[in-house]
């Protein structure tokens, strides 16, 4: 029951509370209740019910029975979704099978692959569900095509702990799985046997097409940007463009309003409101109701994401009710709306893009009512909805970008009042001008003031992505819950009686100390993480001192450091802000390539490199970018140990005898030892620098854990160095399937007669080692449950 403004009537939401009971029976079907207790619980709450003339217990047992009806309802659903491929590939590697499939997207060439989305059909001859990535190297294929092939199909893993969630992308664009295509057996244009659906959700992918064909001729200069706008699809966004800003990912990123990219309540209300203008010139009512088949269709458009969902079903619901003259309220629109949503799909409510939408929804509706009580006049209220949404928005939706992404973007405060009104202009500037004939007489100047919005809207983002108002923090489960309940106690605080405000006071005293008092506590153990980074270095050794120290930062692709997906978000969410060590090897790309990426976000005390290779001008570069993060460089000339708290890292190698040239032989080679545990890591030195050490520091080189020098590579990992090391485990830091074929089959036969425990992180993911007194735990993140112990030797 919600309170109307300056009044002791109550607004009447009966949706609410079996809303809420519903979503709490979602929850639960994560549990496993026996059908005897499920049956149980039922007889004793209807029993109940009849027997019992209390009308508040009456109202409480059909919570119950809403909330049990939720379980089973759920439960359904996800049986439902067996033949599903998400659900095949449960607990299975990969499936190689024939299947049938349809292609709804237009295939894309990169580099020597084409790549596309198949919606599944058909697998030997059963029906199956789902959309899955294809790769082919085939140009056989066209969109709107029927074709079968022999396709290996593995489900996206993280292969990282706490690695950035691709899944979520891929869940949002209800993509699965990824495919490669190893023999195409027969491609048909007929959709005849497709069904309804099939039918209609190909069509609705063929007016996309051939939309982005007319905006690709339209605005050819940024027809990504107005596909991102008007579809939310930004695959078309370059990663990072200095020269372009306006559709640069990174650019929306650091400004604040990624947001913007993905079509949300914005985006349906302003393409809403340009539909029912035009179409209320020829009848209010018909404009009521023909803006419905719109939103449906946009939703289809869209790919039914939550976000758009929700926009266009708080709209419509609006509609109807104006239509019927039922009046509806907030709270009531709100809870038919996650009705809806939940039981097409009741695992949406774990989708962040729903989260974020509804959470972003419950802050303007306190926005609403603290400008309705503030002021009076008409225009400074807007004014002030504006500033206090951006406020408001930004910290509602603070629990989930700390739990999510790890961070908390304070630029979104300026940067969504300056640029939320300029992007709006652009969506509705590329409605009209896509909707215009190219020889209608105006459209060269509607073209021209677009190119003049979007201009301003780039230089504005480029202007708002310079601030550095990125805070970085993670949160755990309980802080996020303990988040939640602040926030919907200050939710109560505006709808209920001014006399029950001051019970829920107390609350804020019990909840915040209790969030900081859930904070992660200290290493009790030493932790070392070897990160699947593919054909690149980068490992972390976390000492029970609650010292960090990465060795090397990985490569990068294009524009993007490959720790910012797979190292970086380990960083934030466990707590890591500060390393205080940084080692570089040598100075190739593959080692040192993310340094100004790790700069950004985490602060380095002491930067650690060979002063052989200090001068080199690619590390001079780098450094260039990144020093006003770095306190401290250390410069090693010789032999030396430093020192940590309960460990030690000594550095063998290269001495101040050792003179070479190659970068590889030049690389550091360090010695971590905490009690009788002894690690060794060796950049990409090769057989001249391993007999170099062999014959320099023999003592020193037996140890339990090999970092395995240049990923494997038949030019090092000598058998005289390995039988000196004899290591109990070996880590190869290798992808998969890399160009060089790392690591090579003689490297592996000699590790083996030493009968070390063989680790490839392209194979088993992140490596991750802990250190206990007398022992250490290693295992592949992939298979976190084959663990080994190695013992001392």
């Amino acid at each position: 029951m919600m309170k109307r403004k300056n009044t002791e009537k109550y607004i009447s939401a009966p949706l609410l509370i079996p809303t809420i009971c519903f979503i709490l029976g979602i929850f639960i079907a994560k549990t496993q209740i026996t059908l005897f207790a499920q049956i149980a619980i039922y007889a004793i709450a209807v029993s109940t019910y009849f027997a019992i003339k209390n009308t508040a217990v009456k109202n409480i047992i059909i919570c119950i029975l809403i909330v049990l009806f939720a379980f089973q309802y759920t439960n359904f659903y996800n049986r439902k979704q067996a033949n599903h491929i998400s659900k095949l590939l449960d607990g299975k590697p990969i499936i190689r099978q024939k299947f049938k499939a349809l292609v709804v997207s237009k295939p894309v060439r990169k580099n020597n692959h084409y790549s596309f989305t198949a919606q599944l059909l058909q697998v030997k001859d059963l029906p199956i569900k789902g959309r899955v990535n294809c790769y082919t190297f085939s140009d056989d294929l066209a969109y709107g095509q029927t074709f079968e092939a022999l396709l290996s199909i593995d489900k996206f893993k993280q292969t990282n702990p706490n690695e950035t969630i691709w899944s979520t992308i891929y869940e949002n664009n209800r993509i699965s799985a990824n495919a490669s295509i190893s023999d195409i057996i027969s491609i048909s244009p007929d959709i005849q046997n497709l069904s309804l659906t099939q039918k209609l959700f190909l069509k609705v992918q063929i007016i996309k097409e051939k939309l982005y064909e007319s905006i690709d001729a339209k605005f050819p200069l940024y027809s990504a940007l107005i596909k991102a706008a008007l579809t939310g699809n930004t695959s078309f966004l370059s990663e990072e463009d200095e020269n372009n800003t306006a559709v640069s990912h990174a650019h929306f990123r650091h400004a604040g309003v990624l947001h913007l990219l993905a079509v949300s309540g914005l985006h349906t209300g302003l393409i809403f409101f340009a539909v029912f203008t035009l179409l209320s010139l020829i009848n209010i009512n018909f404009a009521r109701i023909a803006s419905l088949f719109f939103l449906l269709f946009f939703a289809a458009l869209c790919d039914f994401s939550p976000s758009v969902m929700r926009a266009s079903l708080m709209i419509s619901i609006l509609m109807i009710s104006t239509v019927v003259q039922r009046k509806q309220n907030f709270w009531q629109i709100i809870s038919l709306t996650v009705l809806i949503i939940l039981i097409f799909n009741p695992n949406t409510i774990f989708n962040v893009s729903f989260l974020l939408s509804f959470t972003a929804v419950l802050a303007l509706n306190i926005v609403g009512k603290l400008t309705y009580d503030l002021l009076s006049k008409q225009r400074l209220r807007k004014v002030l909805f504006i500033v206090l949404s951006s406020f408001l928005i930004t910290l509602f939706i603070a629990p989930f970008t700390l739990y999510y992404f790890n961070n908390i973007n304070l630029n979104a405060l300026i940067s969504n009042i300056v640029l939320i009104p300029l992007f709006s202009l652009i969506l509705l500037s590329s409605l009209i001008t896509l909707a215009m004939p190219e020889s209608f007489f105006f459209f060269k100047y509607y073209r021209l003031s677009l190119d003049f919005l979007v201009y301003i809207f780039g230089k504005s983002l480029a202007f708002f992505k310079k601030f550095d108002y990125i805070y970085y923090l993670s949160i755990n489960k309980a802080q996020l819950i303990v988040l939640l309940s602040l926030l919907a106690t200050t939710i109560l605080l505006f709808n209920i009686r001014k006399k029950s405000r001051k019970y829920l006071i107390p609350l804020f005293f019990i909840l915040i100390p209790l969030f900081i008092f859930l904070s992660p506590n200290s290493n009790q153990f030493s932790k070392v993480i070897f990160f699947d980074t593919g054909t690149s270095d980068s490992f972390l050794i976390s000492t029970k001192g609650n010292e960090n120290i990465l060795i090397d930062c990985a490569d990068a692709r294009g524009n993007k450091a490959e720790i910012e997906n797979n190292v970086i978000p380990y960083f934030h969410k466990n707590g890591i802000r500060t390393l205080d060590y940084l080692i570089l090897t040598h100075p190739h790309s593959d080692h040192v390539a993310g340094l100004p990426s790790l700069a950004k976000q985490i602060k380095i005390k002491n930067l650690i490199v060979s002063e052989k290779v200090i001068d080199n001008p690619y590390y001079q570069e780098l450094l260039a970018k990144s020093q006003d993060r770095i306190e401290n460089i250390i410069s090693i000339q010789d032999t030396c140990t430093i020192y940590l708290q309960s460990s030690s890292l000594k550095f063998l190698h290269p001495n101040s005898n050792y003179q070479i040239s190659d970068m590889n032989n030049l690389s550091l080679v360090a010695r971590w030892s905490e009690d009788d545990m002894d690690f060794l890591f060796t950049g990409d030195i090769e057989a001249k620098a391993e007999a170099w050490i062999l014959s320099n520091y023999p003592e020193e080189l037996e140890v339990e854990l090999l970092k395995v020098p240049h990923h494997g590579s038949k030019t090092s990992s000598s058998k005289s160095f390995l039988g000196e090391v004899s290591p109990k485990a070996a880590i190869i830091s290798a992808g998969k399937k890399n160009r060089y074929n790392f690591p090579n089959a003689q490297t592996i036969e000699s590790l083996e007669e030493q009968n070390s425990l063989v680790f490839q992180t392209g194979i088993d993911g992140a490596v991750i080692c802990v250190v206990y007194p007398d022992y250490a735990e290693i295992y592949g993140f992939n298979e976190p449950h084959k663990k080994y112990y190695i013992v001392p030797h």
